[in-house]
């Protein structure tokens, strides 16, 4: 019961946060406003509220804003899907935070991953990088009554390029 109970929260929250729309920059030199919205979950109201991420584009000043797209939903699944199945992960935590799951991941693993899932490869490691940037600098704030959890949908490292070995948590 509370497996089915999380997973149906789980995809309720996410039909909330993840947008079907195309990705959208600023408009008029204006900052794209926060989207608020709520779901309704077993008679309990959750307000939901979302930050764009502000990614700066690579070689220049300006920055564009994302909001995550079905994209970013399907690289979070697989880092789900990897921390559950496959990955070093590990609860760690400092001084009064809440712990955390950390995995640490290549994009060529989350590649391989997809591939296997879709028989194809969807996205390349740019595209992967991209989303789980993307992810990283979404901040997220949900509310039910005098609960919030608030943050960014991932925390992410990287290490060397060179090497491969990437660290998303």
């Amino acid at each position: 019961e509370t497996n089915s109970q999380s997973l149906r929260l789980w995809e309720s929250l996410s039909n909330a946060v993840f947008e079907d729309k195309k990705a959208v920059s600023r408009i008029k030199d204006k900052f794209l406003d926060s989207i608020t919205d709520y779901i309704e979950f077993d008679g309990v109201r959750i307000d939901i509220e979302k930050d764009p991420a502000r990614v700066k584009e690579k070689d220049s000043e300006t920055s564009k804003e994302y909001f995550p797209l079905k994209k970013e939903y399907k690289i979070m699944e697989v880092l789900i899907k990897l921390a559950v199945d496959e990955m070093e992960s590990g609860f760690y935590s400092s001084e009064n935070l809440w712990p955390n799951l950390g995995i640490w991941v290549s994009l060529h693993s989350i590649y391989k991953t997809i591939k296997s899932t879709t028989g194809k490869a969807k996205y390349n490691y740019t595209q992967i990088k991209e989303a789980i940037t993307i992810l990283s600098k979404t901040h997220v704030s949900m509310v039910a009554g005098n609960n919030e959890i608030a943050g960014t949908l991932i925390q992410m490292h990287y290490g060397s390029d060179l090497d491969d070995n990437k660290k998303a948590h």
